[in-house]
Parts: structure tokens; C-alpha cells; sequence
């Protein structure tokens, strides 16, 4: 049996996350960490994915230390701390 997710929009996942609209959309895939479905021009977004990404962004915030950072993809630490970069500049 497949396991059934809630999605919601991006309104609620920015608030999920505590974030602005806008953070959240610099860092939605592809060009940021944070997956989401698109359907009708909407990005719908999974709750157990923005309960992943919450706890990838209290890190950013904190400072990745260098034991946790040793099993995240490269790519993926790249993509958070850019993300992290874009938002800091763009609400700067």
C-alpha cells in the first residue's frame, strides 16, 4: 500500500517553513533544494517534504556542522546555501 501525502499550496508551505512567498520560490526546485508539483500553473508542495526541508534550513541558519555535512549530496548542500544567499540578498 502507497503512502498518501497532504499537499498544500504556497501560501501555506511558506508558512510552514517560516518563510516569505518569495524565499520560498527561490528556493523551490529546479533551481533550489525544495521538490514540488506542478499542476494548472500551481506549485503544490508535500507536507513531509517541507518538514525535511525545515530542518535543512534551521542548519543553513545555523551553520552546517562539519559532521553533518558529510552525507548530504554536494549538490544539494550547494543548493541550500545559495538559496539561503538569494534570499539574504533579495530581502537585504
Amino acid at each position: 500500500m502507497s503512502k498518501v501525502t497532504k499537499l498544500v499550496g504556497q501560501i501555506e508551505a511558506a508558512e510552514i517553513l517560516e518563510i516569505s512567498e518569495y524565499q520560498l520560490v527561490v528556493l523551490t526546485a529546479p533551481d533550489g533544494p525544495i521538490p514540488c508539483f506542478r499542476m494548472s500553473g500551481f506549485n503544490l508542495y508535500s507536507v513531509d517534504d517541507l518538514s525535511a526541508c525545515q530542518t535543512w534550513l534551521e542548519l543553513a541558519e545555523e551553520g552546517f556542522p562539519e559532521s553533518d555535512t558529510d552525507f548530504i549530496e554536494p549538490k544539494v548542500l550547494e543548493w541550500i546555501l545559495a538559496g539561503k544567499e538569494k534570499c539574504n540578498d533579495a530581502t537585504s
